[in-house]
């Protein structure tokens, strides 16, 4: 997978508040863009200007390739996984969130139906049960944020793509 490009457009028409928006402008103008500048750059750039609210903001701005996974529900998994032991430590005998977890990565694959992830979307209340570690995750997001915008997937996503049919 090659870096995530944006488009100052695409932004754009998602309406980003104008304080942001003003922040953003002002880093790409160090780099050589203009307001209406319609090249596209990285989408790590917004993450190096804006930090990692804004840019999760702007992956809704991000244009998926048809017939690619849509890796932003991919990205979500990675996170939600990576606090599930916190869950899993309080909770040992629920399943429900590693569930979702796998049903969400299969739907971005496009091998479950929108049904099937709705049915395992009702456990979203018990992955949200983990968040207490929010504030410790932020930085591990940011990394695994930085390495998507990178192109840089991680093993088990790789390994999810490696058996997705042609």
């Amino acid at each position: 997978m090659s870096a995530v490009l944006i488009t100052l457009a695409a932004i754009r028409a998602q309406h980003p508040c104008r304080d942001r928006w003003s922040v953003l402008l002002r880093g790409l103008a160090a780099r050589g863009y203009t307001a209406d500048d319609p090249r596209p750059f990285p989408l790590e750039w917004v993450l190096d200007i804006c930090g990692l609210d804004d840019t999760l903001w702007a992956f809704r701005a991000v244009v998926i390739a048809e017939g690619a996974p849509e890796w932003r529900r991919l990205l979500a998994a990675d996170y939600a996984e990576h606090v599930l032991p916190i869950y899993e430590a309080q909770y040992p005998d629920d399943p429900r969130p590693r569930h979702a977890i796998e049903t969400a990565r299969q739907y971005a694959l496009g091998r479950v139906t929108a049904q099937e992830m709705a049915a395992a979307g009702g456990a979203r209340a018990a992955v949200w049960a983990a968040s207490d570690a929010w504030a410790a995750e932020l930085s591990w997001q940011e990394d695994r944020l930085r390495a998507y915008c990178r192109g840089h997937l991680p093993a088990p996503v790789l390994n999810l793509l490696a058996k997705q049919p042609p």
